[in-house]
Parts: C-alpha cells; structure tokens; sequence
C-alpha cells in the first residue's frame, strides 16, 4: 500500500457547547461544512492510543482514508506530527471494521512493532462521527469546529490549522477575540475507545 507522509501542525482545544453554537452563527454561510465517520483501531490493550499514535480509517464524502498518525511533540500550545495517509475503498473499510485491521496493510514501523508482540490484526475500538465546519480566516489561517458523537455522548472541540508563525499567532488571535474558553483537549482515537473522558 502506497502512503503519503505529511506533517500536521495543529493547537487542539475542548470547548463548550455554547462558544461552538456562537462561532458557528457567527461563521455562518462563509464556513464549508462536511460529516465524516472516523473507524479507530488498536490493540486489545489499546496500546497505539495509550502512546499517542492514531490509526483511524476516515470516510468523507466520497474519499475513505486509512491515516496512521506519529506521537509528535509540543511546542507549547501546537502540536506537531507526522501522518501517513493512504487512500483505500469501501470493500477495504467493511473487511477491516468486520475482521480487524490487517499489520501487513500498514506502514513499516507500525507493522515491525505488531511483528515484535506477535499480533497480527488490530480491533476496531470505537467509531465517532463528526460535522465539521471549517472557515479560513487568513490566507493558510484555518478555524475547523468539530461537533463528535461517539458511544451516546457529544463534544466540541476547536481546531487551529496553520503553516507558519503568522497564522499561528491570528489564530491564537481569534480565540481571544472572541472570548472563547479552552479546555484541554483529548484525541478523538482516546475518546472513542473510551480510555480517556472529558
């Protein structure tokens, strides 16, 4: 399976249900919104999740995506990290949510740590589906709230992507402008599976 590798730099926050129903009436028809379905898989002991890793087939639209994202590292409110991310087809999302995913499907590294501890198809540990509204509010500066529900509950979260210090420093701009309350966030993969709470 062929994987394009890219670094993700991101700040991640929980918020409130009634700073993400403001930021959305405020965005209004100027944010592009999709759903997507997120399939998170693991180990019995949920290990990749417990370690910062992320393995999650996506479909959005008509794309269904497997991505396997690194740990990273902090530099203070941004998280930076390498995914890998392959293209794969209905047939592919059915077979790995009905009989786990298979090692010999994933990248290199991934595959050499299941080798090691002798496991061959990692579980599907939990799925959460998410309406996603994203909106640009300088050029590469992008805001994406995320409404998830997973396992009966809800939450939101806001997202800041950006490429360089300057739309780092707008986005951050953006949260304070707009009086908006920051909560720590958790990755979805931990959410999903049910290891971490908010």
């Amino acid at each position: 399976m062929r994987y394009k590798r890219l670094t993700e730099k991101e700040i991640k926050h929980i918020i409130s249900k009634s700073d993400y129903d403001r930021l959305i009436a405020g965005f209004g028809e100027k944010a592009l919104y999709a759903r997507q379905e997120s399939c998170f898989f693991d180990t019995a002991e949920n290990y990749f999740a417990a370690s910062g890793y992320v393995i999650r087939i996506r479909r959005k639209a008509e794309k269904i995506t497997l991505t396997v994202k690194t740990p990273g590292k902090r530099e203070g409110a941004a998280f930076i990290r390498d995914e890998y991310n392959a293209f794969v087809t209905e047939e592919f999302l059915d077979n790995a949510v009905q009989n786990g995913l298979d090692r010999g499907l994933l990248p290199g590294f991934v595959r050499r740590m299941l080798i090691r501890s002798n496991i061959q198809f990692l579980r599907m540990t939990g799925r959460l589906v998410t309406l996603r509204a994203r909106f640009e509010i300088a050029p590469g500066a992008v805001i994406i709230l995320d409404k998830s529900e997973y396992g009966g509950k809800a939450d939101y979260e806001i997202e800041l992507e950006y490429n360089s210090d300057c739309q780092k420093a707008a986005l951050e701009e953006f949260i304070k402008e707009n009086s908006v309350l920051v909560m720590p966030s958790v990755s979805k993969a931990q959410r999903a599976a049910g290891i971490a709470g908010l």
